[in-house]
């Protein structure tokens, strides 16, 4: 079972009898949860039609204005692992707002095991269906934009979609994407498209990149974002502070006429080979490059040659 920190499992120490005790409750909170997967297969509450959103329409998932939104998340950092020393807390404002704060500290332990330290994070708790399966943001894959509403500090956080596979290979499949904030007492809004996450495992981005929500046939199938996350890892000791007020997503179609869950597969900057680091690949991009774009002095000039050498040769001699 999963620790408070949500990160390491451990095998709970309980009694054969207290096992047997908690079958019943356990069956009868299994048939509960199946039952409830039938009824909203069956008798859905809404169509595919209805549930698709307009142009720039936003649908909030968490609103940071009770304690029990606040309890989906859990805070953890490398000193709840026993491999930092930075400190975080998740606590709720005055205001009805989240409040990530605490300080960050890249000392490394001496154990001769720890070569880097210094992140903290914040991780939405999983949802469990039935049997304990994981259910997963379903309704994010109608959308196009990551939205948030933040007050930050002027640091750079990290924002998270975890899709931890099956296999153990695929346990850290996560994608990514710098959240920067503002300095400053202002609110600030941040839409952010999905297309723009890139697929990272164990802190390192891979080279095949895949689309977050998937491709378009599986547009109303569904996505395997599991968990969200946000996570300070920018090597600057110090305190921090995060206030979160909602995290939502919303539509936004190309043009007002067009569908807007017909979303862009991938947003690459130009010029980059798709986050394909292979240096074959990379020198043939920029051979391309450097045959449009020439640097200055390297042009050959054959045509203005040729013009010269044709006047030179019907000059006349004195």
């Amino acid at each position: 079972m999963p620790t408070e920190k949500g990160y390491d499992f451990q095998e709970p120490d309980v009694p054969l009898k207290e096992l047997i005790k908690q079958v019943p409750h356990e069956l009868a909170r299994q048939a509960k949860l199946i039952s409830k997967e039938i009824k909203d297969w069956a008798w859905p509450e809404k169509t595919i039609i209805e549930s698709t959103p307009l142009h720039n329409e936003l649908y909030i998932q968490w609103k940071f204005d009770s304690q029990e939104v606040l309890d989906s998340f859990i805070v953890t950092s490398d000193s709840a692992q026993n491999v930092g020393f930075s400190q975080a807390t998740w606590t709720m404002s005055d205001q009805g707002t989240a409040i990530f704060q605490g300080s960050l500290d890249t000392r490394v332990p001496k154990d001769g095991e720890i070569h880097r330290a210094g992140f903290t994070a914040i991780i939405s708790k999983l949802i469990m269906k039935s049997f304990n399966r994981h259910e997963v943001y379903k309704q994010w894959s109608l959308f196009t934009h990551l939205v948030l509403k933040i007050r930050g500090d002027g640091r750079t956080y990290l924002l998270n979609l975890s899709q931890p596979g099956y296999f153990d290979i695929q346990a850290h499949d996560i994608f990514n994407y710098p959240l920067y904030t503002h300095g400053g007492p202002y609110w600030q809004y941040e839409k952010i498209p999905f297309s723009k996450f890139y697929l990272s495992s164990h802190a390192r981005i891979q080279d095949r990149q895949v689309p977050v929500l998937g491709y378009k046939s599986r547009a109303w199938k569904g996505n395997g974002i599991k968990r969200f996350g946000v996570t300070l890892c920018d090597r600057m000791d110090g305190p921090f502070r995060l206030e979160i007020d909602w995290i939502g997503s919303s539509s936004t179609a190309v043009d007002p006429l067009s569908v807007p869950t017909i979303r862009p597969l991938a947003t690459y900057e130009y010029g980059c080979p798709g986050f394909k680091h292979d240096p074959v690949s990379r020198y043939n991009l920029y051979a391309e490059e450097w045959k449009k774009f020439p640097p200055p002095g390297e042009k050959k000039h054959l045509t203005l040659r040729w013009k010269i050498r044709e006047k030179m040769s019907k000059c006349d001699l004195p």
